[in-house]
C-alpha cells in the first residue's frame, strides 16, 4: 500500500506518513515529520497522565510498582513484537516505537 523508495517506513520522503500529508495536504511536511504522528504522540502523553494518575491513587506502592513493572514488560515486548512489520522509528513515531520507549518509561 505505501511502497516507498526504501520500504514504508525508511523513506524520508516516501513513508506512510508523507504519503497520508501527500493525500491530505498535497505535499509532505517540509521538516520530514509527518502529521499522522499527533496520534501515537497523544497515545505517549497519556500513558504519562495515566501513570501520574496512577501513583497519585491511594494503591499501596507494592500495588504501583507491580502494575508499572507489568505495563512495563508488556509495552516492551509488544513494540518488540510487532518491530518486524512494524519498525521502531521515532521520527515518524511508529507504533512499535510508541510501545518500545513506554515500555522504557514505565
Amino acid at each position: 500500500m505505501f511502497p516507498g523508495t526504501e520500504g514504508p517506513f525508511l523513506s524520508k520522503t516516501t513513508n506512510v506518513g508523507a504519503v497520508i500529508d501527500t493525500l491530505v495536504f498535497g505535499r509532505p511536511n517540509p521538516d520530514d515529520w509527518a502529521t499522522i504522528n499527533f496520534v501515537t504522540s497523544t497515545v505517549t502523553t497519556l500513558l504519562g497522565v495515566w501513570t501520574g494518575q496512577l501513583l497519585q491513587s491511594k494503591r499501596s506502592p507494592g500495588e504501583k510498582m507491580r502494575i508499572l513493572a507489568i505495563s512495563g514488560a508488556l509495552c516492551l515486548g509488544l513494540g518488540l513484537i510487532i518491530h518486524p512489520w512494524n519498525p521502531i522509528i521515532k521520527r515518524i513515531c511508529t507504533t512499535s516505537f510508541t510501545l518500545y520507549s513506554a515500555g522504557w518509561f514505565f
